[in-house]
């Protein structure tokens, strides 16, 4: 999740579009975007990413949320 200081908030697949327009280079694979079937893939997998992160070594430091969380889309671990 990003959050600005405004308050406006962006999650998985918004949020790394959001981030690829402020980082120097993202605005070169930013346009991908806007393509139709992207978007829907990237937030899949950013779910599947979140669900399995403590599996690939991701630790201690990434415990900000439960590793057992429900993200809606219907897998449990």
């Amino acid at each position: 999740m990003i959050r600005t200081r405004d308050g406006r908030t962006w999650e998985a697949a918004a949020a790394l579009e959001e981030l690829l327009k402020v980082l120097p280079k993202g605005r070169l694979i930013s346009w991908l975007f806007r393509l139709p079937f992207v978007r829907p893939l990237v937030d899949r997998f950013y779910r599947w990413f979140a669900r399995n992160r403590y599996r690939m070594g991701c630790g201690e430091h990434c415990a900000v949320r439960d590793e057992n969380l429900d993200y809606g889309d219907g897998e449990k671990l």
